[in-house]
């Protein structure tokens, strides 16, 4: 599908011009566009199709034999991938479908990734997750024939740092996980997914925010099992990235000998966003309960050091916990007494998790939980929309990025069967721009010219559409 640009235009947050009829389509992907080329980006771009499928301009042609190899750079982690054409368009007339996951080697650092979603004659429901299931977009929901894409931002790291000058330790388990190897790798799911192509461009700007904690923050590899961490990132816009450094098992004084918050540190940069989680296994050993809040206050003082801004996340509670002032053994008000004392921003996790007990009833509470202190997929995905209504509240640089999903009370949970329900069609809209094209709502920001006056295009006015239009 070609691509045109508009001169002087500058567009922030996710808006594409969806085109099923294969013309011309403006796109705007919070990048800097100028004269009749984009400004100059590391990208990578894939059209997966059919073996013998002629791949769209700019794009490199993937077929189902592609299997991923450090040599070629790029791949599906195994052969045998499902593939269709049921259309003439190069990039969006064919698509691969079913359970799959394709792997990208790009260096460490954030990456807007646009997924191209939907059959050309066909209905279609695809969810995508990045390394250890980690939730980028639930359940996009094509009608017959209606093509849609949408772009996040994603981070790509390893043990080592860029600059070579640390190396943090992983547990042996992590040396399976998809997080710290050479390459970025995106599970694709749904009960009929249909996914056309994929594209990675390199962004220096966004703001990153570090997770520091253990099992309850973690990116949980097994099926089932969940955290907090690997649901938070679908809960925001594009230009904040995610980059969970939480493992299993970790106290606070585990986590910082292992050098973990050195190494992020090496690459977080002024701006960005440090939390903070630990309790549950530091409650095990009467030293680490006694130094934790000295261990809270080395966390404080390496982040705010480098100029980023550190958030205390209060231990999640364990089932049956009613009282955030004795949950896990006393640390979760520990916390709450740290932050005031050396005023860091806080999100109370672990009152709202009490309070989302409270709102389920003891047997749907239990379906949170798998083993008391670990979270089922409801469980995790409701901690995350907690975590966010906490950045909302918390009124900070990253609250204009997240989604409508921060807008929550967890006294009103969602159903504990929600992630297995049919969700609508995304929304489209008729472009201003001409009847044939198709403007897929997301919010974003136009910025006026230097007179303060709305950009146009061929006479009509370029508008930002409402927020409440769509949410991931």
């Amino acid at each position: 599908m070609g691509t045109m640009v508009t001169k002087g235009i500058r567009m922030e947050g996710k808006a594409r011009i969806v085109n099923p009829l294969g013309r011309a389509a403006l796109v705007w992907a919070g990048v800097t566009v100028s004269g009749l080329g984009l400004a100059s980006a590391q990208s990578y771009k894939y059209d997966f199709g059919p073996a013998g499928a002629t791949a769209a301009a700019g794009f490199t042609a993937v077929n189902p034999s592609q299997v991923y190899s450090s040599a070629a750079g790029f791949g599906f982690e195994k052969s045998g991938v499902t593939c269709e054409s049921k259309g003439t368009d190069a990039l969006t007339g064919d698509f691969c479908t079913g359970a799959f996951m394709f792997s990208v080697k790009i260096p460490q650092g954030n990456y807007n990734l646009t997924v191209h979603f939907g059959d050309p004659s066909g209905t279609s429901e695809t969810t995508v997750e990045a390394e250890n299931r980690r939730l980028l977009f639930d359940r996009i929901t094509t009608a017959s024939g209606q093509l849609a894409n949408r772009t996040i931002t994603v981070n790509r790291r390893e043990a080592k740092s860029i600059d070579g000058s640390v190396t943090m330790t992983l547990k042996d388990r992590e040396l399976g996980y998809r997080t710290w190897d050479e390459k970025l790798t995106i599970l694709i799911t749904g009960r009929k997914s249909a996914v056309a192509g994929l594209e990675l461009t390199k962004v220096d700007n966004a703001i990153t925010w570090y997770l520091c904690g253990n099992s309850t923050v973690v990116d949980q590899l097994d099926e089932g099992w969940a955290a907090w961490g690997q649901y938070i990132p679908y809960f925001l816009k594009t230009g904040v990235s995610i980059a969970n450094y939480a493992e299993s098992g970790l106290t606070a004084p585990g986590f910082l000998s292992m050098k973990r918050l050195t190494k992020l540190l090496t690459e977080a940069k002024p701006g960005d966003f440090v939390s903070v989680e630990f309790g549950h296994n530091d409650q095990k050993n009467s030293g680490d309960v006694s130094g934790y809040p000295n261990n809270l206050k080395t966390f404080v003082t390496q982040i705010k050091a480098k100029g980023c801004i550190p958030i205390f996340v209060t231990p999640t509670a364990r089932e049956g916990d009613g009282n955030p002032k004795t949950s896990i053994g006393g640390l979760a008000e520990v916390m709450r007494t740290q932050a005031k004392a050396l005023d860091v921003a806080m999100i109370d996790l672990n009152a709202m998790v009490i309070q989302l007990m409270q709102a389920y009833g003891t047997a749907n509470a239990h379906k949170m939980y798998m083993d008391g202190t670990h979270f089922t997929e409801i469980g995790g995905y409701e901690l995350g929309r907690c975590v966010a209504k906490g950045v909302k509240e918390l009124n900070n640089t990253m609250t204009p990025f997240l989604t409508e999903g921060a807008v929550f009370d967890p006294a009103k949970p969602d159903p504990v069967d929600f992630l297995t329900t049919t969700l609508q069609p995304v929304a489209l809209q008729p472009s201003k721009l001409g009847k044939a094209l198709q403007m897929e709502i997301l919010p974003a920001t136009i910025f006026p010219d230097k007179q303060g006056k709305p950009h146009t295009a061929d006479g009509k006015r370029l508008e930002a559409v409402p927020e409440r239009a769509l949410s991931r």
